[in-house]
Order: C-alpha cells, then structure tokens, then sequence
C-alpha cells in the first residue's frame, strides 16, 4: 500500500507518520491541534453548535479512516478543510432550512472582553444581519471561495484546493462573488451600512 507523502512544512507529519505506524495516540496530538480551526470553520456554515460539533468529529473520523489515501500535495489541515467542507455541503443539503451563517469572532472566544458601546453594537448587529442575508443568496459555487478567503482568511491556494479549483477560477468567483453581494446588498438599500468602513 502507497505510504502517503508530506510537504515539508507540515507541522502535524510526524504525528500522522506515528499513527500510520500504528501508534494509537498520535492522531489525537493532530485532532486536539486541529479541532478549534475545524470547528470554527464549519459553525460558519451550519447555525447550530451542536451540529456543528458532530460534523466537527465526523471530520476527524473520516480523515483517519482516509489517512492512507492523503496524497501529501497539501498541507494535512488544508486537506482536513476540504473535508469538513464536503461534510457541511452535505449537511445543508440534507437540511435546507441551514443556509449559511454568518458568526462573529465574538461568538467563538471563549473568554469575555471589553464591550462596546451600545450604538457600536446595534450597527454591528445591523451589518452582520444585513451581511447573513445576503450570502444566504449566493450560489453554492459563489459562496464557498469568498467564504474560505474572507471569512475564514485562507491563502488562494489552500481555498482553491479546498474547493477543487485552479487558481484563476477561483479568483473569477471570488470577484463575481464580491460583485453579486454589493449588488445585493445595495438592491436591499443596505450598503450605506458598510459605506463608513470602506
């Protein structure tokens, strides 16, 4: 059987290397390394934290029954992603009244921090809402590369990868992606919301 091969900078090679070699615990030193980055990824999409967790573990589990198959043209958590990624797709597909959801950071730290202001709140809340609306109305293959690039803050090349695309049809997505949601937004007379922060 074809042992798979790493990139040399992938931090968790060892660790897969251990567990290809049978050692049991290895695999959770890159579930516990990778388990926050594949949760937040996934809340985004799918509203419910409790769905979004069992997807969570659904990932992990998938990955290590797959392990052998990893190709090593990526860096494991990016093929990790891709993963997640299909899991949620066919999770949405299964339930249609989860479109995507757009979470605040604020929503995924675990600690409290300084408040702001009330007014800062509301036109926070009024942009997040505005914001939620309107991705809920893009196409599945319009939402996913600006996703990956502006909420979850990925390189173009780990998104494409993701998404099974080359690198110029993702960037033509990620542009038309970007066009469709001003044009949404300012259809729905919302964009003078995000005027101040441009």
């Amino acid at each position: 059987m074809t042992v798979p091969q790493f990139v040399a900078h992938d931090p968790d090679a060892d660790a897969l290397r251990a567990t290809l070699d049978g050692d049991p615990h290895a695999f959770n030193a890159v579930a516990r390394r990778l388990h926050l980055r594949v949760y937040r990824f996934i809340l985004r999409q799918i509203p419910l934290a409790e769905d979004a967790e069992e997807l969570t573990q659904e990932t992990f589990l998938e990955a290590h029954r797959k392990l052998r198959a990893f190709q090593g043209q990526s860096l494991f958590s990016t093929w990790l992603l891709g993963i997640a990624n299909n899991l949620a797709r066919n999770f949405r597909s299964r339930a249609p009244q989860f479109r995507y959801q757009m979470v605040d950071d604020e929503a995924l730290r675990h600690h409290a921090s300084n408040e702001p202001d009330p007014e800062t709140i509301a036109a926070s809340d009024a942009r997040m809402a505005a914001l939620q609306h309107a991705l809920s109305q893009l196409p599945e293959e319009l939402y996913q590369p600006l996703a990956l690039i502006s909420l979850e803050g990925l390189g173009y090349e780990e998104a494409a990868q993701i998404c099974d695309l080359s690198l110029s049809a993702l960037k033509t997505r990620i542009f038309r992606a970007r066009k469709k949601l001003r044009a949404l937004l300012t259809e729905q007379n919302q964009m003078s919301l995000f005027q101040e922060m441009e």
